[in-house]
């Protein structure tokens, strides 16, 4: 499920994916279409979480930071 909107017929401001459990799977932002800005995207696997953050502008690739495994009860 995903959830965002469109400015002129193109992806605008933060998009947000769910996986078929309900868990947060991506939190995406653009401008004009473009990536821009902050990226996330969890991985939700056997009881436990990773973060992976990439960071774009104007739809070019700048850093990817990829976070600690967080286990989950």
């Amino acid at each position: 499920m995903y959830e965002g909107s469109y400015k002129n017929g193109k992806r605008n401001g933060k998009w947000t994916e769910w996986n078929k459990k309900g868990q947060k799977k991506f939190e995406r932002t653009y401008k004009n279409g473009k990536k821009d800005g902050l990226w996330t995207e969890w991985f939700h696997y056997d009881g436990a979480v990773s973060e992976t953050k990439t960071l774009f502008k104007d739809g070019k690739f700048i850093s990817t930071k990829i976070g600690e495994v967080i286990f989950l009860k």
